[in-house]
């Protein structure tokens, strides 16, 4: 009888459940991505963040060469440079201020305008020829060298990410897309950048997660999974 007790209570015992337990490897499925253990996640230093509305400030840097130096009118001494721009970037140039490095100066800086662009000069690469006034007290010489930082003012971009979130490869620029325990990989077009952000014009959806740290790292991972580029879809 006390036997028959023992084993009617162990049959009315609740039996242990079991979490079903963390795939201990990485997962990649086509369509959706990549599927990371936390402890992967972690070791690489995977980040997430939502896509979306940014101010750009919008600069761009250019090797000039000094090839005139006079007075202004004003009694300034100023000196006239000339670089090479992308013609992309020139329908901003028109209101851009700039601040010039020189070898021959170091430390010293000088700052100025953009006075003329000049569309013919470079045409045949896809640059335009860029004219600076720089003024200030120096003794560069006409035939110096030097690097200016072209300053094209804010730019309103409807959806944005770090550019630490940005992959560029052979095959495109991409994001990596957190969604439902995956990281998918999204191709993407890119617009303006700046030295902190990127425009996204195409593939991108503000609000949508995307891993802003660690992106390169589950690129080569995602390329390791399949075998190489030749396999990617």
């Amino acid at each position: 009888m006390a036997v028959t007790g023992l084993l009617l209570a162990g049959c009315g015992g609740k039996s242990p459940t079991h979490e079903p337990a963390e795939e201990a490897t990485v997962v990649f499925e086509e369509g959706r991505g990549l599927k990371l253990p936390t402890e992967t996640q972690k070791s690489l230093g995977v980040q997430t963040g939502q896509a979306g509305p940014q101010t750009l400030q919008l600069q761009t840097s250019v090797p000039v060469q000094v090839f005139d130096r006079y007075t202004n009118a004003a009694g300034r001494l100023c000196l006239l440079a000339s670089g090479f721009v992308p013609a992309t970037v020139t329908h901003r140039l028109d209101r851009a201020s700039a601040l010039a490095h020189f070898s021959a100066r170091p430390g010293a800086t000088l700052q100025g305008r953009v006075i003329r662009l000049d569309a013919s000069a470079g045409a045949a690469f896809g640059q335009v020829e860029v004219l600076l006034e720089l003024c200030g007290t120096s003794d560069v010489v006409p035939g110096s060298f030097g690097e200016a930082r072209l300053d094209m003012g804010p730019v309103q971009a409807a959806c944005a990410v770090p550019q630490s979130a940005l992959v560029r490869a052979a095959r495109g620029n991409f994001v990596y897309v957190a969604e439902a325990g995956y990281y998918k990989r999204v191709a993407v077009t890119v617009g303006t950048q700046d030295a902190h952000w990127v425009e996204i014009q195409s593939g991108l959806a503000p609000g949508t997660t995307v891993v802003t740290a660690g992106a390169e790292a589950l690129w080569l991972l995602e390329l390791n999974e399949v075998g190489g580029t030749a396999n990617l879809k």
